[in-house]
């Protein structure tokens, strides 16, 4: 009776009051609750704009003299600690430090989160926030960003964003922005069924939004802006000096602009390169150019174009003032003394066989394979050649048959 007398006045103090002080330690040892707890309770009927609070303080000083609270100095902790057996582990813990002298208008604070701990103290810092400038560090207590991220590992160091949701407007991803509508540029990845703009769907998307008129900026200090569509391979790149290329690993040509295809079969590549140098256009072979045009007489030939054979094709109307076509063979073999011209009965009999001239192709013949410029002009002046040839001698007997009339 005396101990229940006790704790009934222990209580009614305890409501009398509006704290209590207690030295040194507070502990809560489990008895009968599964949950031991510490409850704190407030009442906005009995305090508006009440509530309840754990409040910690770390003075400079003494109680009899508090002074100010000094750099490094730990202001409240909350601990979370397990056993291994043998003695207590402190799991993981949330404090906050002083991280410079206080004074009057300037408290100096960061807020650590620790977690991994060992059977000394503390746990491992996890993340920090700082009080002055808000920024958040994880894996790092000096954090240089809003959010500053590090992790020293031989390994993966991702910041992941993850939403499973597969719908037609399902996305995952950052914005970056400021705070305004239609200011911002987002990094994100669709859904397979995402259709909004169909074409996004299953892609990865870089975008900006309408008022950043100035687009897009790849920026590097050092190497090339890399392409590499379908693997680990550049397929484009932009290197310091501007130079575009389009290549499939084969190398690259020309010194702005470089182009390829995906053909590379018997030592040869085929591309395209403007340089610089001469402003020259041109395909390579390993074993040299297959075309160019050049405006420089030291570029390997003195002629503005240089020519392979079926280097150059078109499907279409040509239209030039001049056109100049080297020739090895001329037709002037026919005024030699050797020369074995074709009667003419032998000439109307080929004509008669073969509906075409001797020596000179087939109707069939040239839409089938087309004509040789050089040739064609050589074989055609042939002809007028032995026209001439054949004019000279009819003269000769025209002049002959006029002598034997007169002389009649």
């Amino acid at each position: 009776m005396k101990k229940l007398a006790i704790f009934i006045l222990a209580v009614f103090a305890a409501h009398l009051c509006n704290s209590q002080n207690f030295d040194d330690k507070v502990t809560i040892t489990q008895k009968d609750d599964k949950y031991p707890s510490l409850h704190l309770k407030s009442y906005q009927g009995l305090h508006v704009d009440g509530h309840s609070s754990l409040f910690m303080q770390n003075y400079g000083g003494t109680p009899a003299s508090p002074g100010f609270t000094p750099a490094g100095k730990i202001l409240g902790n909350i601990t979370f600690a397990g056993h291994d057996g043998i003695r207590s582990v402190q799991a993981g813990r949330i404090h906050v430090s002083a991280t410079g002298d206080f004074s009057d208008g300037s408290y100096p604070t960061k807020m650590f989160f620790k977690l991994g701990g060992s059977a000394s103290c503390c746990g491992i810092n996890r993340m920090v926030i700082d009080g002055t400038n808000g920024n958040v560090g994880i894996g790092t207590s000096e954090p240089g960003q809003v959010l500053d991220l590090e992790r020293n590992t031989n390994g993966s160091a991702f910041l992941e964003v993850t939403n499973t949701n597969n719908g037609t407007n399902a996305r995952r991803g950052i914005i970056l922005g400021n705070g305004t509508e239609g200011n911002a540029v987002s990094l994100f990845s669709t859904s397979a069924n995402y259709n909004p703009v169909p074409s996004w769907a299953n892609s990865g998307v870089l975008s900006t939004q309408s008022q950043l008129s100035n687009g897009i900026i790849v920026r590097t200090t050092a190497g090339d802006v890399r392409f590499q569509p379908g693997g680990a391979v550049d397929k484009a790149s932009i290197n310091q000096s501007g130079k575009l290329s389009l290549v499939n690993n084969k190398g690259a040509l020309g010194d702005i602009l470089s182009l390829y295809g995906d053909r590379f079969d018997q030592g040869n590549m085929y591309g395209f390169g403007i340089e610089t140098n001469g402003g020259i256009l041109y395909s390579k072979a390993v074993s040299g150019y297959n075309w160019y045009v050049n405006n420089n007489a030291d570029q390997g030939s003195s002629a503005m174009m240089k020519l392979n054979e079926n280097a150059l094709e078109v499907d279409g109307k040509v239209r030039a003032e001049e056109v100049k076509v080297e020739v090895i063979n001329w037709s002037d073999f026919v005024f030699y003394p050797d020369y074995q011209l074709r009667s003419l009965s032998e000439v109307e009999k080929f004509i008669d066989d073969n509906q075409h001239l001797p020596d000179i192709p087939s109707e069939q013949e040239v839409l089938e394979n087309g004509i040789e410029l050089s040739k064609m002009n050589a074989k055609l002046l042939q002809k007028i050649e032995e026209l001439t040839l054949y004019l000279i001698e009819q003269n000769k007997k025209i002049e002959e048959l006029e002598r034997k009339i007169e002389s009649k």
